[in-house]
């Protein structure tokens, strides 16, 4: 099934392995070779000298960070603690002598309506935790706070530890002590409703229960959704990692690995999200339901964020794309610009790809070369962009160290007891130093370390195995960030594409996988160790270049929040493009049939988590595979563009994605010849803008002397539509209307504009004023 969701995810991408590291670039011993010439290229093995080389070279970076983090980097600001209120960018957590902050704000929004609480039943008694008997504000540094909370009633202690980073992320550790019967504990967060209309949820494993019927989801298999509460709320009966509550400008984050640590019985009302009640919201959180004695306390690790998570660029509409017919073209995306598929690191030309990075650099572009921390391939090609590669097929001598330890198992099926021993054994080697490799001597007694089969020599391409996944929270983060120093170092690089996904992880020997209140080893979700992953990165760059990296994630099928910090682009869409599917474009002409209001504005604007929101349409890459589109017209690609860009969004317009691909670039081009970043912008959604007939929807980019409107008829029928030019508009009354696209002057009387729509199409529709006369200069008097 996963194997399937990739496949289905990458535009070009066929797939090829990715390639690893070796100390120094090239290998100091040349790699053994067989004795038969024709098995030289196919039968090779490295060296003793070459495989403890990179062992002795791991002491490098095991366990270690090479960039410090007790800094707060750009665009966010450092934190500030006064009072019992939390300061960072653009946002405040307030505490008011209680265990969790009594009010979030967010661009100087609400959040709640009161402090949370948790609520715990012991011996048929029910109790309410709010107030902190305790609490202690400990600021670690710049772009950390650390508080600690703590309170008793009737024989029940709450302590919790809460790390709130300087991007709004709080990890909570929740410690609950009794000697009574521990009958429920579940937490209440009370959200305002203006600010909780809006969902996503996300997990690492398919089947949405809502309701106790399976949701449909985005994709098929659902592992998110988005859209607008249901004014009965929603029971989710299987536990989602993310769940995010807002509008279209701000909201609130939880979050969780997993369900280590929780008492329950079953998944039913897991998480509730609750009706509106008097301006509340409840957002409920079962952490146990099954009554027993604790004979330690219960102890569980979640989390809470504030969105947006960070600043958009001023130039955030024209500061994406790869396509090289763009005037404004931002990255120079490069597939195969490393040693073979999702590998950027240059193991044997570094000095080419610096220049590479410098040339464009020029052209006011940045190389994007794409890269994953998962797929990651076995073997070193036999070519890369910059010609041949050293020792081409080999298996990365770091993989066959660690592999075993660092891929991602998706569920352990030996005895739980034995999963439990083995995580428990990798932690004490963790606290020893003991890396867990394999030995030397058994490496050596291999027959080969090459690929399988003999048909990759000489191609940029070849070997074609499926990439092995790693998992991030084990070890593979320190190697790769390691890896992603060196490029970073020799290069000067400073974007990256990212291609991954939130996925589970039972792999005990690195850590993952725990024991569930079934008394199973089940697998985790790693959210937490994703987010230290991309932050770790963005420390990376701005430590080395002195800037903030552009990193473009591409994640089509989940939005994790707390790592949408470091992500300046999101790529999202192929998801619609899926087979008997409710949200797909297959059997369908527009977009527009099934994508609503809230799934647009929740995962393709960005606005209420700080990304650019970039869309990826697979429109030809679905016929390829064989499945039928309705009618892939230039009206597709209008109903499609119309919809991106009456939520901001973005579309990079590459040929193999779209049947129109000029056409796509002609209306990119149009609009960026705007000034959009030093413009106003009022969405369809927002108060201000009054339009007619019903199905149409306006968003107006203005400043002092011109506006750009977006005009989009959500309907089958032809419309007249009637912008009222008043309020913030009024001063465009006098403007001249032009065809933005066309060219074309259009005719209107003011206060209103007049618009001819055809059926899910849009207008982009250009307002200037006219400029001013010019005043003649008076001659001076003579004195």
């Amino acid at each position: 099934m996963l194997s399937l969701r990739f496949h289905c995810r990458h535009l070009p991408h066929l797939l090829s392995p990715l390639l690893l590291w070796m100390p120094g670039g090239l290998p100091a011993v040349a790699a053994e070779k067989a004795d038969d010439p024709q098995a030289n290229i196919y039968q090779r093995k490295w060296s003793r000298e070459e495989l403890q080389a990179t062992l002795d070279d791991s002491s490098r970076w095991l366990g270690k960070s090479l960039v410090k983090m007790d800094y707060v980097p750009p665009p966010w600001t450092p934190m500030k603690v006064k009072d019992g209120i939390i300061h960072c960018w653009g946002k405040r957590y307030r505490y008011t002598g209680t265990l969790l902050p009594s009010e979030m704000t967010s661009q100087e929004k609400a959040l709640l309506t009161s402090a949370p609480r948790l609520v715990v039943k012991v011996d048929g008694r029910s109790l309410e935790f709010t107030k902190a008997d305790t609490l202690d504000f400990a600021q670690e540094h710049d772009g950390l706070v650390i508080v600690r909370s703590r309170a008793t009633q009737e024989g029940v202690t709450v302590e919790i530890t809460a790390r709130y980073e300087f991007d709004g992320m709080g990890k909570i550790g929740l410690k609950v002590s009794t000697e009574g019967q521990l009958e429920k504990c579940e937490l209440e967060f009370p959200l305002q409703v203006d600010q909780s209309r809006l969902f996503h949820l996300a997990g690492s494993r398919t089947g949405i229960i809502v309701d106790g019927k399976p949701s449909p989801g985005a994709a098929v298999p659902p592992l998110s959704n988005s859209g607008e509460v249901p004014a009965k709320g929603m029971a989710l009966d299987a536990f989602r990692e993310i769940l995010w509550l807002g509008n279209q400008d701000v909201g609130f984050s939880w979050f969780a690995d997993g369900m280590e640590g929780w008492l329950i019985d079953n998944e039913a009302d897991i998480q509730v999200i609750g009706a509106a009640e008097d301006g509340t919201r409840l957002l409920r959180i079962k952490l146990a339901d099954r009554p027993q004695h604790l004979k330690a306390p219960m102890e569980v690790v979640f989390g809470i964020q504030a969105t947006p998570v960070r600043p958009r660029r001023e130039d955030f509409r024209t500061r994406v794309g790869w396509d090289k017919h763009l005037s404004k073209q931002a990255f120079d995306f490069r597939w195969r610009w490393g040693d073979g598929y999702y590998y950027p690191f240059q193991d044997t030309y570094p000095d080419k790809a610096r220049a590479d990075v410098e040339e464009q650099r020029k052209l006011g572009r940045e190389i994007m070369p794409c890269s994953s921390v998962e797929y990651m391939g076995e073997y070193r090609f036999s070519r890369s962009q910059f010609g041949a590669i050293q020792d081409p097929g080999l298996k990365h001598r770091a993989l066959l160290l660690w592999e075993d330890e660092w891929q991602r198992v998706q569920q352990e099926t030996g005895d739980p007891r034995q999963a439990a021993a083995r995580r428990k054994a990798y932690r004490e080697r963790q606290s020893k130093g003991d890396p867990g490799n394999k030995s030397i001597e058994s490496l050596l007694t291999l027959p080969r370390h090459t690929a399988p089969g003999n048909d990759w020599n000489g191609k940029i391409s070849q070997p074609t195995s499926y990439p092995v996944r790693y998992c991030y929270h084990s070890a593979f983060q320190d190697f790769y960030l390691a890896k992603l120093y060196d490029l970073v170092k020799a290069t000067g690089l400073r974007a990256l594409y990212l291609d991954q996904q939130l996925y589970q992880c039972g792999n005990p020997d690195h850590g993952c996988g725990y024991l569930n209140h079934d008394g199973k080893w089940v697998s985790q979700g790693n959210v937490f160790a994703m987010r230290e992953m991309m932050k770790r990165m963005y420390f990376t760059f701005h430590q080395l270049t002195g800037e903030p990296p552009e990193i473009m994630l591409h994640c089509s099928f989940q939005m994790v929040v707390p790592a949408l910090s470091w992500v300046t682009t999101f790529w999202d869409g192929e998801k619609y493009v899926l087979p008997n599917h409710e949200k797909s474009l297959l059997g369908r002409e527009f977009y527009s049939e099934f994508l609503t209001e809230a799934m647009l504005q929740v995962q393709h604007s960005g606005k209420p988590f700080g990304f650019t929101g970039d869309f990826l349409p697979q429109i030809t890459r679905a016929e390829l595979r064989g499945m039928k589109v309705t009618s892939p017209s230039p009206a597709t690609t209008r109903d499609m563009m119309g919809l991106l860009l009456l939520h901001d969004s973005h579309i990079d317009a590459q040929q193999a994605l779209t049947y129109h691909g000029p056409l796509v670039t002609h209306i990119l081009n149009q609009r960026a010849a705007y000034p959009l970043e030093s413009m106003e912008t009022l969405y369809y959604w927002e108060k201000g803008l009054r339009v007619s007939p019903e199905p149409v929807r306006v968003t107006a980019h203005y400043g002092k002397d011109e506006a750009l409107l977006v005009v989009y008829n959500w309907s089958d029928e032809p419309v007249r539509a009637e912008v009222a030019l008043e309020g913030k508009l009024a001063p465009m009354q006098a403007a001249s209307a032009t065809d933005a696209l066309t060219q074309e002057p259009l005719a209107f009387t003011a206060p209103v504009l007049g618009v001819e729509l055809l059926p899910r199409d849009f207008r982009l529709i250009a307002l200037r004023l006219p400029d001013p006369p010019e005043v003649e200069a008076q001659p001076e008097s003579a004195p």
